[in-house]
């Protein structure tokens, strides 16, 4: 049996309490909900795949596929309600949960997308089997897979699924190799500085429309990048298909330089 990467067991195991919490608020009841890696078939022909995406990233994706008849159970469904009239607003249950579970890995702001349909997963990309065992009657099964991009946001990849003798050797923690990888998809503000200038709040108020500020720049000085308010590079202003943009010339020196203390001094008027 393959090993699967610890931190898509963690994964797997919130998104089967999200279920299990969700169940027991529905209509199904008192239910568990386990999961292994002993999964049924991905390709199997009586499987109906769905799709959700998540806003970490597009290829950021989690599958889940199921019987017909399993979906009808777990979505509260009519027993009449054919594959065909199966659509995504019978999957709504489902949006939250995997939604909850991902904002557990990457924080608040992650969203869900609603469910797709969908084909099967990828060989590659990691699947569990989940049973959803009433009080009574016999367990459900479910298929929740996801896509490699969602793996590797976690701190993961395909060839992390082996013996644990090998996992042993690993240099990192999986933890800190999951806090750095999930650090490298967070946004930073970039601010191009042409120049500064000080004034006098008389003169402040005296702006109006035609008015012109003078910085303390010539045309020909170069520009700052700055991320969060500290200088990472300089450049030239340029135009590229009518829009400007800047061409760095050089990076800024480290921090550890001399005369470098992180947040540059502000340029006197």
């Amino acid at each position: 049996m393959n090993q699967i990467n610890p931190l898509v067991k963690g994964l797997f195991d919130v998104l089967a309490s999200e279920l299990q919490s969700c169940l027991l608020t529905g209509h199904i009841g008192d239910a568990s909900v386990s999961w292994g890696d002993d999964i049924t078939d991905p390709g199997s022909s009586d499987l109906i795949w769905w799709s959700w995406s998540l806003s970490i990233d597009a290829g950021c994706r989690v599958l889940a596929g199921a019987p017909m008849e399993v979906w009808r159970e777990v979505c509260g469904l009519d027993p009449e309600v054919t594959p065909a009239e199966f659509d995504a607003g019978s999957l709504a249950i489902l949006t939250p949960v995997i939604q909850e579970a991902a904002r557990s890995r990457f924080g608040s702001e992650v969203t869900c997308a609603a469910a797709e349909r969908s084909e099967g997963p990828a060989g590659e990309w990691t699947s569990g089997n989940f049973i959803i065992k009433p009080a009574s009657g016999d367990g459900m099964p479910i298929n929740f897979s996801i896509s490699n991009d969602l793996q590797a946001a976690l701190g993961g990849s395909p060839s992390d699924k082996s013996e644990p003798e090998a996992q042993e050797s690993t240099p990192l923690p999986p933890a800190a190799r999951s806090s750095a990888d999930i650090l490298m998809h967070v946004e930073m503000p970039v601010t191009i500085v042409l120049g500064r200038t000080k004034m006098r709040l008389k003169d402040l108020l005296r702006l109006t429309t035609g008015s012109v500020v003078e910085l303390d720049q010539m045309l020909d000085d170069e520009v700052e990048v700055r991320v969060n308010n500290c200088v990472i590079a300089y450049g030239e202003v340029v135009a590229v298909n009518s829009n400007y943009a800047v061409r760095i010339l050089r990076m800024a020196p480290p921090r550890s330089a001399p005369n470098l203390r992180g947040r540059l001094p502000e340029k006197a008027a």
